[in-house]
């Protein structure tokens, strides 16, 4: 089975609508399940009504809503996870007060017929299967469906009182929230196929056993071995972040400006845990891991070859092709993020190979920290095609080894 990386996490209050990192997930049009109010916060409120608890005024307060997958907390800010057909995903959900600075819980003394409460209403796609595991939990999987997207949402409401008499009406807050999950599943790639996926046209990879290949790639093979699973980026999916501060689109831009959806690219768990880490290591340097954007991510074969159509050169075996590279620039965060390019971070009113050597060394540690190795190149001028052609960049990839170089400068 395959490492898994939870990626997205989000709530919103009783009276909310989803908060935008989901909006964004689901463009117009999208199928999803409905917004009104939180039907588990509605149950408890009924309950209150019914004096069914007790002598209690029930309010209705925002919430904390976490998710877990497999056993996996969500420890970001963000609402990918990729998975296999067939494969089966638990998910629980619990539901808590805000951070500090929002509501808090209550405690009180008394009696109540239940001392503490959750109501958990799980929603899906129109076509998902949903069973119910447990009282906060579920089993939900993608059946034998390849390149299926599903939105599953948990909406919470709890509710805790420990109150030794009912003489007064006591008012115990419900907090009440929604999370969410955007799945992905892969569609398998057969390397002795034609390279076509679903119609697009991802080419041939290079045979990591053959003579020619270099010794570094024959000494290993499975690290050059090609991926056995690719994933769909469209409209829906792109738009999801698979980072606190990064859409899986943007972690994978296009490698032409005339590329069209859908797309189907190759993204190692690597790369996301290494990723995840930078922003915050960035964050404790000072920097806006918001700023940072990624000029080319995953390239597939024939894209390959049609760069060097163009005169533009990736190694045969390049690590782009298995979905663990990024070239990445530090921007103003003024520009649109399609003319992004290096601007200066040492704040000595250039940009040269000094900023880069700054994220350079924050990508060394990262991988230091992760023990999760491979190549940090220094590179002069990003070679096109678009706009950030010629500005000067950071090259990381997660080959399973530490390589530094410095290219141009």
């Amino acid at each position: 089975m395959k490492t898994r990386t939870l990626l997205l996490l989000a709530c919103t209050s009783l009276l909310g609508g989803l908060v935008p990192g989901l909006q964004a997930q689901t463009p117009p049009g999208t199928a999803t399940p409905p917004r009104p109010e939180n039907p588990a916060a509605a149950t408890l409120a009924e309950a209150i009504r019914q004096n069914a608890l007790g002598n209690v005024e029930g309010t209705v307060a925002p919430a904390l809503v976490t998710i877990e997958v497999n056993g996996q907390k969500a420890d970001s800010a963000g609402a990918v996870f990729l998975v296999e057909p067939g494969e089966e995903m638990i998910l629980r959900a619990t539901c808590s007060a805000p951070p500090a600075g929002g509501v808090q819980p209550r405690t009180f003394k008394g009696w109540y017929r239940q001392t503490s409460l959750q109501e958990v209403v799980w929603q899906g796609e129109p076509d998902d299967t949903i069973i119910t595991a447990a009282d906060d939990s579920i089993k939900w999987n993608p059946g034998t469906a390849t390149g299926k997207v599903s939105y599953v949402t948990a909406s919470v409401a709890s509710l805790d009182l420990k109150r030794a008499d009912a003489e007064t009406p006591t008012k115990a807050p419900i907090l009440s929230g929604r999370a969410g999950v955007l799945f992905v599943t892969g569609v398998p790639f057969d390397r002795t196929g034609d390279g076509m996926v679903q119609g697009a046209n991802i080419g041939i990879y290079p045979n990591e056993k053959s003579d020619r290949a270099p010794e570094i790639v024959k000494s290993n093979e499975k690290l050059y071995a090609p991926p056995t699973t690719l994933y769909r980026l469209d409209e829906r999916t792109s738009a999801a972040k698979i980072l606190p501060y990064m859409t899986l689109g943007e972690l994978a831009p296009a490698t032409f400006p005339e590329s069209t959806s859908p797309r189907y690219i190759a993204l190692s768990p690597r790369l996301i845990k290494f990723m995840t880490r930078f922003g915050t290591k960035l964050q404790e340097a000072g920097l806006n891991p918001e700023r940072l954007v990624v000029l080319r991510g995953f390239v597939s074969p024939n894209e390959r070859q049609r760069l060097e159509q163009r005169d533009i050169r990736l190694a045969e075996f390049t690590r782009f092709q298995y979905g663990d590279a990024v070239a990445l620039v530090y921007t103003d965060g003024k520009a649109p993020r399609s003319d992004a390019k290096m601007t200066d971070v040492t704040s000595d009113r250039i940009v040269d190979e000094q900023d880069i050597a700054k994220l350079a060394a924050i990508a060394k540690d990262t991988m230091d920290e992760l023990q999760n190795y491979g190549g940090v190149g220094m590179i002069a001028k990003f070679e096109g095609p678009g706009a950030a052609a010629g500005t000067p960049y950071l090259h990381v990839d997660l080959r399973g080894w530490y390589v530094g170089f410095k290219e141009g400068f």
